[in-house]
């Protein structure tokens, strides 16, 4: 099992029938299928806690979107290489974080080159930002992670483990629109979707909104 792997072989074979001839075909459906749903997300981890900094554009609001998320705890912010001290409790002057960003509290002071300053604004500039954090998916996270998907959350584990079914199925009909029975005139045409409505709408959930 690859660490970037959103499903396993046993949630497929729970799914449908796996030849036991096929089953490094599946595992290797996984792993191919997880990393494309990652990067369609925009996303490096997505079923694991990891620690993480990010380097960012200052985008001159008193928010600053992470590359990763939830986030579980924050190490550090700084602005052109100064620090800035979280809030003691929310309310002070300092940061604080929901789950997909780092916040500055009103009268926070934010230092700049030139003796400017800035009050509760991530001032514009270019990887002026440091992020020190750690961020992912666990057993206590919004949405829980779960060991049965090698611990991505439900949802988005069962979207992989449909995708990968699909794709094992697809197998038998590359490139084929559709087939007419000859004996019965039964004619049989093949969805022509990358993936169903309903396993878009999951992906979107986990997709990455907002620029980096």
């Amino acid at each position: 099992m690859a660490a970037v792997d959103l499903t396993t072989l046993a949630q497929v074979q729970a799914l449908i029938k796996v030849d036991s001839a096929d089953t490094t075909l599946v595992t290797g459906l996984v792993t191919a299928l997880s990393r494309y749903v990652a990067q369609v997300c925009g996303r490096n981890n997505l079923n694991s806690v990891q620690s993480l900094t990010d380097v960012l554009d200052g985008n001159g609001s008193d928010k600053q979107f992470v590359s990763e998320w939830p986030i579980k705890t924050v190490t550090s912010v700084s602005v052109f290489g100064v620090a800035i001290p979280a809030s003691a409790d929310g309310i002070q002057p300092g940061y604080t974080f929901d789950p997909n960003a780092i916040i500055l509290l009103p009268n926070t002071f934010v230092g700049v080159p030139g003796g400017r300053s800035g009050l509760a604004r991530f001032p514009h500039g270019r990887r002026n930002v440091t992020i020190v954090y750690q961020a992912g998916y666990d057993a206590v996270s919004v949405p829980p992670g779960n060991a049965a998907y090698n611990g991505a959350p439900d949802d988005l584990g069962y979207a992989v483990t449909y995708l990968v079914s699909q794709e094992y199925k697809r197998r038998d009909w590359i490139d084929q629109q559709s087939k007419t029975l000859a004996q019965s005139g039964e004619v049989v045409v093949f969805r022509s979707w990358e993936w169903p409505p309903f396993i878009e709408s999951i992906i979107q959930e986990y997709k990455q909104p907002w620029p980096i």
